[in-house]
């Protein structure tokens, strides 16, 4: 008898046990069923959100291309992570010494201004190879003819008071785009190379020429991003163009647009440009990389006064598309900042930025809808770089 209730239990013992492991072994499965599912639906539901994004953003290409004269390179959708960015020094050096009669006055006036010589990339390279590497000819004798140009455009400057420097700042050596993780999110690698202000300031003289001129560099709307690499001598600077957005006195969104002064515009007239734009230059260098987030908080803090301890109002900061400016073959990267601020306290704080004065000669903040930015941009001239970031923006207002 005792052997049978032994027997009995022992089964029912090994009973129980199959059948807590069956159980948990289901839940276990049940859990791997559903978070495969959730992680499945997740997927489908980004690429559709993905593709949705990219037809809304060929169709506003077209229109960004024949409006706004601008070359579309790369888009994030909708925005880059910071680490999506790869940025390199590669060491390389693209400078041009100004012309030694220029050069010598300059000095007189401003002795803490300096020149490099001329150098091309590398040491076994010359002027005359530029025609080659570019495949512009006559580049060379244009360089000659416009360092000439812009040594008298700094005696110019000097002349009339105005603030005058040769800082060192970085041009592309090279543009990647790639794809990254299984959501094929946008990627970049740029290459950058040394330069300065006299060099960037030649270069642009040249090329606004050979716009005069409608050579075919002014017209490269079906170049792919590897495509202009070779045109590196032109591309002098990269900029951060970026839209700041506050809050107005109802809680509702304003969107901040900056009027340039003539002088800095290069324009006969002031326009009206994006709330932020800065070049990326050596002081964005961080440790031994090159910061564009250091960049665009120091325009912020340079151009709008907002420092470092005004950084916890600041609730989004998103890079989002790269793009070439025809009008002076400048590519930029578009970019935007929400900050929990008002649009008085924004204006306080530009009025005694560094820059402010040198940069800008007003700000205004108008309601982040589409019908008073239309009424804005419509009653106002503004930059291609502005007019294009803007629209970057408003493509992706339901993110902000």
């Amino acid at each position: 008898m005792m052997n049978f209730i032994k027997d009995v239990f022992d089964h029912d013992l090994g009973t129980l046990i199959a059948m807590a492991v069956g159980y948990l072994g289901g839940k276990a499965l049940e859990k791997v069923y559903d978070a495969a599912i959730d992680k499945a639906f997740s997927h489908i539901s980004e690429k559709y959100r993905k593709k949705k994004f990219k037809k809304l953003y060929d169709a506003h290409e077209k229109l960004v291309i024949e409006k706004h004269n601008i070359m579309p390179i790369d888009h994030a959708d909708p925005f880059y992570e910071h680490t999506d960015i790869e940025i390199i020094n590669t060491g390389k050096k693209f400078c041009l010494d100004c012309p030694e009669p220029y050069k010598q006055q300059i000095k007189m006036k401003r002795n803490d201004i300096n020149f490099e010589r001329d150098f091309f990339f590398s040491k076994y390279t010359g002027l005359e190879d530029l025609d080659e590497i570019t495949g512009i000819g006559g580049l060379a004798e244009l360089i000659v003819k416009h360092k000439e140009i812009t040594g008298q455009w700094f005696l110019n400057e000097l002349d009339k008071a105005y603030p005058i420097f040769n800082g060192k700042k970085f041009g592309i050596y090279s543009i990647r785009s790639h794809r990254l993780r299984e959501t094929e999110d946008a990627g970049l690698s740029i290459e950058f190379y040394e330069t300065d202000y006299f060099t960037h300031k030649v270069m642009r003289s040249v090329y606004q020429e050979l716009k005069s001129l409608n050579h075919p560099i002014c017209n490269m709307k079906t170049y792919p991003v590897e495509g202009i690499d070779h045109l590196r001598p032109f591309m002098t600077s990269f900029g951060v163009n970026t839209f700041l957005i506050v809050y107005s006195e109802k809680g509702d969104k304003s969107i901040v647009f900056a009027k340039r002064s003539k002088r800095t515009a290069n324009t006969r007239e002031s326009i009206w440009h994006v709330t932020m734009n800065e070049g990326l230059s050596f002081t964005d260098i961080e440790g031994k990389d090159i910061s564009l987030v250091k960049c665009l908080h120091r325009g912020l803090n340079e151009e709008l006064g907002i420092k470092e301890h005004y950084y916890k109002d600041i609730e989004k900061e998103k890079f989002m598309d790269l793009f070439l400016v025809m009008d002076n073959f400048e590519v930029g990267i578009s970019s935007v900042v929400v900050m929990d601020a008002s649009e008085d306290k924004i204006k306080d704080l530009h009025s005694i930025a560094k820059d402010s004065v040198l940069e800008t000669e007003e700000i205004c903040a108008v309601d982040f809808n589409s019908r008073d930015i239309n009424r804005f941009i419509s009653e106002n001239k503004c930059t291609s770089a502005c007019l294009y970031t803007l629209s970057m923006v408003m493509l992706r207002k339901r993110y902000l």
